[in-house]
């Protein structure tokens, strides 16, 4: 007993640890797009990535196998929805928000995994989820606040961000189905190798610079910087750990930790970069993370639901 609880104690704190540094890929990827389009970024963080995790294999303790083909279709779908549209859509995003904003529209996703995993697992959708996507939305409309009637960048910004949240809660849902069938870091491996490849033709389309500048370390080296601590840190070392803390806990002990990433995220904006903290910023973040509380709050429906008949 005391071995398991200190597996969870461990891995909880391997959870905290990879979850803060995914909140602080928000600005390194704000900072590759200075030189980079949103393509080009995805593309080459993915690919790096994709080959220092193959090269942490072995120390993983994980085996490199070739998909056999009723694999192939499910990380297809990974593929496509968590490397081939998430990250682009969530870059061209950043190109309008500051990075505070495009991590609390983020924090959205959690709740549209709960209308997807009714529609696509068949899971049940209780009055308390219904609640917490209600609260969810409400949060969101606060966190527009006044600017989405008055700046079409913004307003661009937002839809783009939010079909990154969408995005991630479809590879989200279609993980937690395959995973069943396919190792997680299998499905995770090869769906950030194929989505690489299919984020190749995009990233040949676009210039080699967005400054006009000839690439080199002096011309770009924030954005290099970036780059590599996107591809080593935010992605494959933090694969590694986070798939540690899987292998020492089962996954619920670890959802928690998810919620991190949104204020640390704001707050790593509000003090690199000098971005603006509005109240609809603070406002809205709260409302939702109140609705993802919610949602995952252990509370008897059947008591809420006579409750709120009871007002009626």
């Amino acid at each position: 007993m005391k071995k398991d609880t200190k597996n969870d104690q461990m891995a909880f704190l391997f959870g905290v640890l990879a979850n803060t540094l995914w909140a602080t890929s928000f600005l390194a990827s704000k900072y590759t797009l200075e030189t980079w389009g949103p393509f080009s970024s995805s593309f080459f963080r993915f690919i790096l990535a994709s080959i220092l995790m193959i090269c942490l294999y072995p120390f993983i303790g994980l085996e490199l196998k070739f998909p056999n083909k009723k694999e192939w279709a499910p990380i297809l779908l990974v593929a496509l929805f968590q490397f081939g549209l998430l990250y682009p859509l969530q870059l061209y995003g950043l190109e309008y928000l500051d990075t505070s904003v495009s991590a609390a529209i983020m924090l959205i996703s959690p709740l549209f995994v709960i209308s997807l995993a009714g529609m696509l697992l068949s899971e049940v959708i209780t009055i308390q989820k219904v609640l917490a996507i209600l609260i969810g939305i409400i949060g969101g409309l606060v966190l527009f606040g006044e600017h989405i009637f008055q700046n079409n960048s913004y307003t661009k910004g937002l839809l783009l961000t939010f079909s990154a949240a969408l995005c991630l809660a479809i590879s989200i849902v279609l993980t937690r189905k395959y995973g069943k069938k396919i190792e997680t870091s299998h499905l995770t491996l090869w769906s950030m190798i194929i989505g690489s490849f299919l984020l190749f033709p995009f990233f040949l389309s676009e210039p080699q610079t967005k400054d006009g500048l000839v690439f080199s370390w002096s011309n770009h080296k924030q954005s290099i910087t970036a780059l590599f601590y996107l591809s080593i840190v935010c992605s494959a070392f933090t694969f590694y750990i986070w798939n540690k803390a899987l292998k020492m806990t089962e996954a619920k002990n670890l959802a928690s930790t998810m919620h991190l990433k949104t204020p640390v995220a704001i707050i790593i904006g509000v003090i690199i970069a000098k971005e603006e903290l509005s109240t609809s910023i603070i406002l809205g973040t709260i409302i939702i993370f109140l609705g993802v509380w919610f949602s995952q709050a252990k509370i008897n429906n059947s008591i809420l639901l006579k409750k709120i008949k009871g007002r009626n």
